[in-house]
């Protein structure tokens, strides 16, 4: 069973009127850039592609960056289950 079927299978009573899981990559990018990550480390977390030539040549895969990043925003998420992320 895949997300999208079990979140719209039970969207009445979770009270959501539209959703898809690109919502989540489109919260978490969103999420990332106010924790202040730049454009280029939340697109390679993402998996887009550049297609300059700057991106075609650089092979980096920054996944220290990603990887830090992505702490970032569970730690963040952690902090708004629990209620003690500050609002901005």
């Amino acid at each position: 069973m895949t997300l999208d079927h079990v979140i719209n299978k039970n969207r009445a009573k979770m009270g959501i009127e539209n959703f898809t899981p690109h919502d989540l990559r489109r919260t978490a990018a969103t999420g990332m850039g106010e924790l202040g990550y730049s454009g280029e480390i939340i697109g390679k977390v993402l998996n887009h592609t550049t297609k300059s030539v700057t991106g075609i040549y650089n092979r980096y895969d920054m996944a220290k960056e990603k990887r830090e990043a992505l702490e970032a925003w569970s730690e963040h998420l952690r902090s708004v289950v629990k209620g003690e992320a500050q609002s901005s």
